[in-house]
C-alpha cells in the first residue's frame, strides 16, 4: 500500500465538496499507483484519497463544482470511489457551428479492477452559457455521451 505524503493530498476535500471527487486539468489521471513521479512532478501533481494522481483544476468556478457535485450520479460515484471530473471550458465547434461543453468523469472500480468513463456534453446554437447549461442538464439526467 502506498503512504501518501500530507503535503500531496488534494487540498480540495477540505471544501463542502464530496470526499473523493477531484476536479482535474486534464482528463488523464494517473491510476497506476506503481509509476514513479518525478521531484518535478510532485510539484505538480495531486494524490487523491486512495493514491491516484491527477493535476488538479483550481479554476473550475464554484458554483459549477456545486452543481456538479451536488449531482446524485456524482454524489453516489465519489462516496464508493475517488471520482475524477475534468470540465473543458465550452468552446465553439468550427465543424459544426454551434457551441459544445464536455465533462469527462474517470474513476477506477476495484470490483471490476478497470478504470470507469463517462462524457457528457452540451451544445447550443446560441452560446457557450447555453453548452455549459445542456450540459449540466445533462449530466443531471445522466445522459451520457
Amino acid at each position: 500500500m502506498m503512504n501518501i505524503n500530507p503535503m500531496n493530498t488534494n487540498p480540495q476535500r477540505n471544501l463542502s465538496f464530496q470526499k473523493g471527487l477531484y476536479f482535474t486539468d486534464s482528463p488523464k489521471v494517473l491510476f497506476d499507483k506503481n509509476i514513479k513521479v518525478d521531484d518535478f512532478m510532485k510539484k505538480v501533481v495531486s494524490t487523491s484519497e486512495d493514491g491516484f494522481r491527477y493535476v488538479e483544476n483550481k479554476l473550475v468556478p464554484n458554483n459549477i463544482k456545486d452543481t456538479i457535485s451536488n449531482c446524485s450520479f456524482i454524489k453516489d460515484l465519489s462516496e464508493k470511489y475517488d471520482t475524477f471530473v475534468y470540465v473543458r471550458k465550452p468552446f465553439k465547434c468550427p465543424d459544426f457551428e454551434n457551441y459544445c461543453s464536455h465533462l469527462k468523469i474517470k474513476w477506477f472500480d476495484s470490483s471490476k479492477n478497470k478504470v470507469e468513463t463517462r462524457d457528457v456534453v452540451g451544445l447550443s446554437n446560441d452560446s457557450r452559457k447555453f453548452a455549459l447549461n445542456a450540459m449540466l442538464d445533462k449530466l443531471k439526467i445522466e445522459e451520457f455521451f
